[in-house]
């Protein structure tokens, strides 16, 4: 399907491919069986791709999003909770009220906010990127399923629960209740935790490590 301008449908459902050069708003669910290509897409309920995506200006969904391949974002995204099975790359910043599970590969050019938890489970060769801060609600964890990648954090980490990362770089701080570093991670930061810290004997903490008295 292919539409010149803008586009609005109430649902929608394809299996093949769909581009959109202007912008797209569905009111209720969207389903892509294919490839999707639009400008921007405000979708009022859930949106599933099984393939891949790509959004020229921003991504914006009340409902869920659950992306089967990969997407790529070059404005912000925010949605209410969002899984991939691929690779997500977001030029923006990126606002997930609740939680977000990422299987494959991120890069993120500004900066992560998730209301609830934030699973990352690294696979293939490739190096994921987040460039800003990142704030989660609850709890973190970064780990590597497969293949050689790494995770390079550039901006502050502030996790308000727990934080577990491995194979994880950090450039600037680190803040968690509880915080546990697994196998090849680097902090170049200061690291703050309130109730326990513990690290792998391959942890590298290049600032200070302190504990917070609530």
């Amino acid at each position: 399907m292919k539409v010149n301008g803008d586009f609005s449908v109430r649902s929608l459902e394809c299996y093949g491919s769909i581009s959109i050069s202007g912008d797209a708003e569905v009111i209720e669910d969207i389903i892509v069986k294919g490839a999707l290509d639009v400008n921007s897409l405000t979708v009022n309920g859930d949106f599933s791709v099984n393939g891949g995506a790509r959004i020229s200006s921003d991504l914006e969904c009340m409902g869920k999003v659950e992306i089967h391949g990969g997407i790529r974002v070059d404005g912000d995204l925010e949605c209410l909770e969002l899984t991939i099975r691929g690779g997500l790359l977001v030029s923006g910043d990126t606002r997930i009220n609740k939680n977000c599970e990422v299987k494959g590969g991120i890069k993120i050019e500004g900066d992560l906010e998730v209301g609830g938890n934030l699973i990352i489970e690294l696979s293939g060769q490739g190096k994921s990127e987040i460039k800003g801060d990142i704030i989660i609600n609850e709890n973190l964890k970064v780990t590597r399923e497969k293949g050689e990648s790494n995770l390079i954090i550039y901006g502050e980490v502030k996790v308000n629960g727990e934080a577990y990362m491995e194979y994880t770089e950090v450039k600037n701080d680190l803040k968690a209740r509880r915080i546990i570093l697994g196998a090849n991670t680097i902090i170049h930061g200061d690291v703050y935790y309130t109730d326990e810290i513990d690290l792998d004997s391959t942890v590298v903490i290049k600032g200070r490590t302190i504990k917070i008295i609530s």
